[in-house]
């Protein structure tokens, strides 16, 4: 009794008795302990920790401790024969929302007396760790620790007022097992985990159990299992035997969970897959036949490029549907009256437009391809649903790990050299069926593994070849996408040279204009004159055939300085129109140089 309260005046997991670990590793758990108390235990107000014992008359009772007070008076050392130390306790402890990333119901302070009263091994801080808020996801991580401690240089820590012979069997150990769940959308299953420690007096007959689980589901079940009066393994505490034979009821209670959910997973899992590759695997595969489809076919591989394809396909059909505008407007041939005029064959005119044009069959026919076709979502999905194959298989594996650890280490009991505890018959038979019905569990466990390795082939064989469909689709796009691009710059090409024949033909009808503007500005002085001076204005004699060089004179006279004056007038203007353009052009690549050097 002394050396237990001297341990409770301890932190955990230097308040155990008589470890079997080194000092520094025991240092190594209460760094870990103290380092997971902020995100890994409750405020008091949250604290509630469930007790469920049996005492000495074998009728097991509900208790909840909301504070330390209340769960030291269950733990009494300081006078023990005040409230008889029950054959069986359970600690049950879950976590605030009923989630294993939540802190736990239960204090620091609290969870230190629980631990260090039951003297629960050190390892168990291990399984701890990942609960509580922010707790890192150890990649579906299980532990099993166990120890046998049946020499008798442990009877030294016995404390017969609490029916410990110090001579125990110590457990603890997590599982992992999936449930239902709506933490994930449009996904109803979750994986979950428990950690369970467990020790039991070899002598005494008596148990304890410490377990960690974010809901009440195990607390309601092992409450179910001991009122059921069929179930007389898991309420039956008159001896060793029958309190070893309740202990491994207890265990199946934990492993059972672990198992049961997985072939309805597996199941949701393989109609999941199916749905989405069912159909469009084995569905007929088409190449791309209009520039909506490949727009579609390409945009199936990369989502983000939709707008950019959407605006290629758009323009190509712009530049289609201009091609045949004018292919259909244009005639076969013009000319001139007088030979010169030019003609333009309609061959090089454009053909893609007539059959790019999206009819009402094109889209009946794509509204059906749509049931058949899949997307890059489709393939991420897959992944997503990838992902959750190989994280059952890892937890398959693990917890099978566990159960054979579990199995071995109570068959290898009667083995152990200081173990001289003697089996009754139906003990015997409580660890054959204890034995058979965890190879059981194992055996479904396997099973349910090779199925889910056998979906998850699967599944990355149908993403292969979904993935191979899609790049073969998008090939056969981009190669009737480059076919019509390449007909649409020849088409571009047959405009461009037609323009250019265009400018040739206006350039020369330009410089016809000009000398014809020349002509006529050399004889206007001259057809002005002559028009005034054939006026009343200046009278001549009509009736003699007289050269007159006054008159001549006169007419040069005015003539030519109205020629010259012309002439000088045309060029000023000419010199202004064409300095603006060029001041014009020069502030613009000023500007332009300021803009850069900004």
């Amino acid at each position: 009794m002394d050396t237990l309260l001297q341990s409770r005046a301890k932190q955990y997991p230097h308040s155990i008795a008589r470890p079997n670990e080194c000092t520094y590793v025991l240092d190594a758990y209460a760094s870990l302990f103290r380092k997971l108390q902020p995100k890994l235990f409750g405020a008091e107000e949250r604290a509630c920790v469930n007790l469920w014992q049996c005492p000495l008359d074998g009728h097991f009772r509900h208790e909840t401790a909301r504070n330390l007070a209340q769960l030291v008076s269950h733990f009494d050392t300081q006078d023990p024969r005040s409230q008889p130390h029950p054959h069986c306790r359970f600690v049950f402890i879950n976590a605030h929302n009923m989630s294993s990333h939540e802190r736990l119901n239960v204090t620091s302070q609290m969870m230190n007396d629980i631990l260090t009263y039951h003297q629960i091994m050190p390892p168990f801080v291990d399984l701890m760790a990942s609960f509580g808020r922010n707790a890192a996801d150890d990649y579906q991580y299980c532990g099993f620790r166990s120890e046998a401690r049946l020499s008798v240089r442990n009877a030294a820590l016995a404390v017969p007022e609490l029916h410990r012979s110090g001579q125990v069997l110590e457990l603890c150990y997590s599982l992992r097992a999936v449930e239902p769940s709506t933490s994930i959308p449009d996904f109803p299953w979750s994986i979950k985990q428990m950690a369970i420690a467990h020790t039991f007096d070899v002598k005494t007959g008596q148990s304890a159990w410490v377990v960690l689980k974010a809901d009440d589901l195990i607390k309601d079940r092992i409450m179910s299992a001991t009122r059921s009066p069929g179930l007389q393994d898991m309420n039956s505490y008159q001896d060793v035997d029958e309190s070893l034979a309740s202990s491994l009821a207890s265990h199946l209670v934990f492993c059972e969970w672990a198992a049961e959910h997985w072939r309805w997973y597996v199941n949701f899992l393989e109609q999941e897959v199916q749905d989405i590759t069912g159909t469009k695997t084995f569905s007929k595969i088409t190449a791309p036949s209009s520039l909506r489809d490949a727009q579609r076919a390409i945009s199936m591989i990369a989502p983000a490029a939709r707008s950019g394809t959407f605006l290629f396909g758009r323009t190509l059909s712009r530049i289609s549907t201009f091609g045949l505008i004018r292919r259909n407007s244009r005639p076969s041939k013009v000319s001139d009256s007088d030979g010169s005029g030019s003609a333009v064959s309609p061959d090089g005119a454009f053909q893609i437009g007539a059959a790019n044009a999206i009819t009402e069959k094109d889209a009946e026919e794509e509204e059906d391809g749509e049931e058949h076709s899949f997307s890059l979502e489709d393939i991420q999905h897959l992944q997503f649903i990838e992902d959750k194959i190989n994280e059952a298989m890892l937890v398959q594996t693990t917890t099978i790990k566990v159960l054979e650890q579990l199995r071995r280490f109570y068959a290898s009991l009667q083995e152990h050299p200081e173990w001289r505890m003697g089996l009754s018959r139906e003990c015997k038979g409580s660890l054959t069926r204890f034995n058979g019905r965890l190879a059981n569990i194992e055996f479904d466990l396997n099973l349910q593994f090779t199925r889910a390795e056998t979906l998850g082939t699967l599944l990355a064989n149908r993403k292969t070849l979904l993935g191979q469909i899609m790049e073969w689709r998008s090939t056969e796009a981009i190669k009737m996408i480059s076919k019509q691009s390449h007909t649409a710059t020849k088409h571009m090409e047959s405009m461009t040279d037609e323009m250019r024949e265009l400018a040739v033909k206006t350039k020369q009808e330009t410089v016809s204009m000009r000398i014809i503007t020349l002509v006529t500005l050399f004889f206007l002085p001259g057809t002005f004159i002559s028009t005034l001076m054939s006026t009343d204005i200046v009278q001549y004699d009509h009736s003699k055939e007289i050269f007159s060089m006054a008159a001549l004179k006169m007419f040069l006279a005015i003539s030519l300085p109205m020629m010259f004056l012309t002439f000088v007038a045309w060029y000023a203007v000419y010199w202004y129109v064409n300095n603006r353009e060029r001041v014009q052009k020069l502030k613009n690549q000023m500007h332009l140089r300021g803009d850069s050097a900004a």
